[in-house]
């Protein structure tokens, strides 16, 4: 606690500054108001100092903003130039595709073409054959029945019957026939 002693020296002090304005001071009080005054310079020097580099900060963090939209740009034209390139492959692949399987196609058609040519070759030879087989047995049918024509008249004379169905002399009922 504070005495009354010192409770009156610090209100005669107080009336003490009030009406004297220079005072004597011993020497230490110089050096606390030099050092204050030097503390309270130092923080004035440096909050000055910090406004400097807050504001150097500010304009930084807006360059580095400036940076981070250029490198999204750059990141968006990368990945348009990767889906460029997937495109580019898929269409040389699908073009590549199609070239093979056009290929494929058209040496399957002349496999197709050389095999109905073939086919229709062997159905003329077939046809001819066939043709020179019906004419053979036409001929040879023909060939047979005027040879059996010739065979079954006697001197233009209706035909004579068989052997076998010859009646007997005289055991039927028509007249006979000699032969």
């Amino acid at each position: 606690m504070i005495g009354l002693a010192e409770l009156s020296l610090s209100t005669f002090a107080l009336q003490a500054v009030d009406t004297v304005l220079v005072e004597a001071r011993d020497p230490w009080d110089v050096v606390v108001g030099l050092s204050v005054a030097v503390m309270g310079f130092t923080a004035l020097v440096f909050l000055v100092g910090m406004g400097v580099v807050l504001l150097q900060v500010r304009n930084a963090l807006r360059g580095l903003q400036e940076v981070k939209r250029g490198i999204a740009t750059d990141r968006g034209v990368e990945r348009l130039r990767n889906v460029a390139d997937n495109l580019d492959y898929i269409s040389h692949t699908v073009r590549s595709d199609t070239e093979k399987l056009s290929a494929s196609v058209t040496r399957a058609s002349e496999r197709m073409e050389q095999r109905l040519e073939d086919f229709n070759a062997l159905m003329e030879v077939l046809q001819g054959e066939a043709e020179g087989v019906f004419l053979d047995t036409a001929s040879t049918v023909r060939g047979v029945k005027a040879g059996a024509r010739k065979l079954g008249r006697t001197d233009g004379q209706t035909r004579a019957a068989p052997p076998a169905a010859r009646p007997e002399p005289g055991s039927g009922p028509g007249p006979e026939v000699d032969g």
